[in-house]
Formats: structure tokens, sequence, C-alpha cells
């Protein structure tokens, strides 16, 4: 209980993540009830009171989400379907709400509806995308229902999130999200057991030649790995054991990237006019929030998703340093030195996030991802020239520094996880904030 004790401008509040299921229902990923004391021992005895009733939400929108599963597939592809037609045709997309959606359903009423909604808003999200993409029409029958009879559907939103679930607590959320995409993503194709063969999973391949080879490969064990899943609790009752194997590389013809088609992939910097046009161009938007992720960005070298997910809890002002990174095990929670040119944003951004209840710096959160694009393309920049350049800017200049900047060093600053024989001999005498800050000062954009 006193894990969740909080204390913030001297007053205790009680802080309880959502659970990872449950996230699409709720606003943020955090719960916050203030219990209007700054006295410990008073908050000690007022949070049970009020941790109960969250705990009691929790429970009545899990046992919605349970009891509206087997509903919510039909639910989703009858709403894609609708809405994909109504877009071909240029007409407005009709308008369908949770509670219409369940009407004659015997589920509960309890977390029901809002489960419905969130699955509706995803439906319609990716009627737009195929329809963009001019993908074919999708079909209104539900593509997802747990069967174990071959030319039936391959599993439920149940089974999939079942699966999932057996990941909390031992990988992060970041990486539960992307197995539960990747998933989705190469099954989209294979709706039935009878579909799930090696010539698919061959197609499949063949269709998405443009992903990189990690995230094809990542892709496939996802899905091979879930199919396990199935088998070991008996959803694959019937079929041969070797339906596993469909997703091996070694028994697909994967054809080695040619050397254009890798060099038309790789990702190029930003130059320092480029990055410059880039925050001018979005201040003269009217976009600041991108402008100040911009120059985030271009004085920490970090990720997107490290910045669109920073809160000023993880800022520390007075060590001139913020702390970030959820991707690689090299770089989880690693502390960047705040730049000196870099030091009146943060603090102004600090100031805003005290405003804001989850305390983020920015409010958009990845939504700045796709206004990024919007910018980029507009001044005339292609797929080579991604958010990731900056980072990517930040390093070379690093490289460039004379003179040079241990490897060490700079792994540690941007937190790779491959890191050269400098930093195995360092391993003993990891570099201090000192040496960082140091580092990163370095960096220039007068050239």
């Amino acid at each position: 209980m006193i894990s969740y004790l909080q204390k913030r401008r001297g007053r205790y509040f009680i802080r309880v993540r959502v659970p990872h299921e449950l996230r699409a229902l709720y606003s943020g990923q955090f719960v916050e009830r203030h219990l209007g004391t700054g006295d410990y021992d008073e908050a000690k005895r007022k949070a049970p009171d009020a941790l109960a009733p969250i705990f009691d939400d929790f429970a009545a929108r899990r046992a919605g989400v349970a009891a509206v599963a087997p509903a919510l597939d039909h639910i989703f592809a009858t709403a894609r379907a609708r809405a994909y037609a109504a877009i071909i045709a240029g007409k407005p997309i009709p308008f369908i709400d949770g509670r219409t959606a369940l009407e004659g359903r015997d589920v509960p009423a309890a977390g029901s509806i809002d489960v419905a909604d969130v699955a509706i808003a995803e439906a319609l999200q990716e009627a737009e995308r195929m329809a963009t993409y001019n993908l074919p029409a999708p079909s209104p029958v539900a593509p997802w229902r747990a069967s174990v009879k071959p030319g039936e559907p391959v599993q439920s939103l149940a089974d999939l999130e079942s699966y999932l679930a057996s990941f909390e607590g031992l990988a992060k959320p970041l990486y539960i999200a992307k197995r539960r995409g990747s998933i989705k993503a190469i099954l989209a194709t294979m709706p039935n057991l009878a579909d799930v063969t090696r010539p698919a999973v061959q197609a499949w391949h063949d269709a998405n030649r443009t992903m990189a080879p990690e995230s094809l490969k990542r892709h496939r064990n996802d899905a091979r790995g879930f199919f396990k899943w199935l088998r070991a609790h008996g959803k694959l009752a019937g079929l041969p054991s070797e339906s596993d194997d469909v997703f091996e590389a070694r028994k697909l013809s994967l054809p080695k990237e040619s050397e254009v088609a890798k060099a038309e992939r790789e990702r190029l910097s930003f130059t320092t006019a480029e990055i410059k046009r880039l925050v001018s161009t979005a201040r003269e938007n009217d976009d600041g929030e991108l402008a100040d992720l911009i120059i985030v960005g271009m004085w920490s070298g970090a990720r997107l998703g490290e910045l669109t997910s920073l809160t000023a809890a993880q800022v520390d002002l007075k060590a001139k340093s913020f702390r970030a990174g959820t991707k690689t095990l090299a770089g989880f929670n690693r502390e960047i030195p705040i730049h000196p040119a870099l030091l009146a944003t943060m603090t102004r951004l600090i100031k805003a996030a005290a405003k804001r209840k989850d305390g983020s710096l920015f409010a958009s959160g990845d939504r700045l991802g796709d206004r990024f694009t919007d910018l980029k393309t507009g001044l005339g920049f292609d797929d080579r020239h991604v958010f990731h350049s900056i980072r990517h800017g930040a390093a070379g200049r690093l490289r460039a520094v004379r003179p040079a900047v241990a490897e060490y060093v700079i792994n540690a600053l941007m937190g790779w996880a491959n890191v050269g024989m400098l930093a195995r001999y360092a391993k003993d005498h990891p570099p201090t904030l000192a040496d960082k800050r140091d580092a990163l000062e370095k960096i220039s954009y007068q050239r």
C-alpha cells in the first residue's frame, strides 16, 4: 500500500498503474486520487479507503472485457466493413456506438460499453488506413473466433490477451504492445486455421519486403510463439504439430536484400541548416510543441518515444539531467545530461508539465510523431529522413568531436546495446554524469 503513496508540492496522493489489458479504457497509464493531507501518517490511514474503489473499478472493467470478448470480433469486423464502404463511396462514416452494438447480447453493462467503443474506434482507424492505401475491402464476417477446427477462425481476443498477460511483470509494456501488433499483423491475412500454411507465410513475407529484415523476423517469431501457446492450452487440438513450424525462417525462401534496396532504406541525418529549418517552420506553423520536441532531440540524441513519454518526474533540473530509455537493456533508464543550450527550454517545459495531471512534458504524446512526418514531408524530405535522423545527427556530431570522445561514453549516452572493445575494457569504470555532460556539450550546430 505504501508504494502507491506519492507526494507532490507537499500533499500526498495515491498513484496506481492501470493494468495493461485495461489501458485503452482509461485516459492515462495511472489513476490518481488526492488524499487531502500533507501528513504522512494520516495519508497512510486514508490510502486503503481511496485504493479500494480503484481496484473495484479495475475488477468491474476486467469482467466487462471478458464478457464482451466473444462479441468484440464481430463488432470490430462489422464496423470496419461499414466504415470502409462509406469512405470508398465518399459518404460520411456511419455513427456506431458501443451501446448500440451490444444490444441484444447477454453481457453485463459494467465496462462492456467502454470496451466496445474502443473496438469500434480502432475499426474506424483501420478502415481509413485500408482505404488510404487502397487495400482490398475487409470482410464483414468476424475474422477472429476461438476454434480448434481447420476452416474456422484462429483465435479470439481473449486468447490473445491471455497469451500476452503471461508476459506481465516479465517484459516491458512496450515489448508486449509490439508483440500484440506483430501477431495481429501477420495473422490478419490468415484468419482461419486452414489458412495458416507455409505458402501463406511466404506470401505475407513477399508482400512486406519493404520492412526491415529484423522486423519481419520479429513478426514471424511472435506469431510462432503465440501458436505454441495455443497448442499448449489445447486450442489447436487435432492439428499436426508441424503447423507450429510454418513461421520458421529456414523453411521459407528469404532472398537477401540487395545493396540498392538496403541503401534506399538507410536513414540520412539532417544537416545543420535542415534541422534549423525544421524548427523555424514548426514555429511558423504555430506548433511550438513540435519545435520544442525537435530542439530536445537535437541536443540530447534521445529517441522519439523516449521524448514523447517524458514526464517531469524524470527530469532533475538541479542535477541538469533527465532519465529516459525503454527500448534496449543498455539504454534503459539511462541518465542524459541537459545541454546548456537546452536548459531554458527544459525549464519552461517542466513548468508547463506541472499543470498537467500526468506531468508529461509533451501533452500531445505520440501524435507528435505524425506531426513531424507532416512537417518534414511538406519541406520535401523523403522516407530516409525521419525523426530518428535527428538522433543519428547527434551521434555523428559526437563522433566528429576532436579530441575524440571515448566510444564507451557515447554508447552510454546514446543507450546502444552493441558496444565496442573500449566499453568492454571500461566495464568496471562506467562513465559518470560529468563524463557524459562533457561529451554532450561538445555537440555543435554551427557548421
